[in-house]
């Protein structure tokens, strides 16, 4: 029995073999997932429509696509003033720990109103499904006021980075006085 366990099935080793396609399911499972959350300023005229785009890379040089963030999962209309906006990224290249985040402000041709064009950036934080681990970037910067069509910022130096989810601790143990329950009741009561 144990021998038929350490040789590989046919099915095993020719599915290993098979190229895969990117946009195939497995391939997909083997790329990395982030949340993105970006954070408008809560001063006046801080909104923009202007189209956002990011890309996230680590200190070992790894990056992901330049991506365009079109739709909040928390808000119908996204970088709205005092709103967080969080965008759902996957299928990317694995990162180690990320040490920067671009971000890069395209003006909207069909926006007419200037001020729209403006945005007022708090911060941005990426959490790595993989590693659940989240990093914070405080950016508290300003976009799009000039009259060039598209303006970028570089996010460094994270703070340090933090685990979001842990396992959650055994519920403490309660005597059973506190619940109002008496030591001298029988534990089965049917034999009494």
């Amino acid at each position: 029995m144990a021998e038929a366990a350490e040789q590989p099935s046919s099915a095993v080793t020719s599915r290993s073999r098979t190229p895969r396609s990117p946009g195939s399911l497995a391939s997909l499972c083997e790329r990395a997932s982030f949340s993105v959350v970006v954070r408008t300023s809560n001063s006046e005229d801080a909104s923009t429509r202007a189209y956002i785009f990011v890309q996230l890379a680590d200190s070992q040089g790894a990056i992901t696509d330049k991506m365009r963030l079109k739709c909040s999962i928390t808000h119908r209309k996204k970088f709205l003033r005092g709103h967080a906006d969080l965008f759902i990224v996957v299928g990317q290249p694995h990162l180690a720990d990320i040490a920067t985040v671009q971000l890069w402000h395209q003006k909207r041709a069909d926006t007419v109103d200037a001020r729209l064009h403006h945005w007022e950036l708090e911060s941005v934080d990426v959490i790595e499904h993989r590693s659940q681990k989240i990093y914070h970037f405080d950016a508290n910067c300003s976009m799009g006021k000039c009259l060039e069509k598209e303006s970028t910022i570089l996010l460094r130096d994270p703070k340090p980075a933090v685990k979001v989810l842990r396992k959650a601790a055994p519920p403490p143990r309660v005597p059973m006085e506190a619940v109002g329950v008496k030591k001298d009741v029988p534990e089965n009561p049917l034999e009494s």
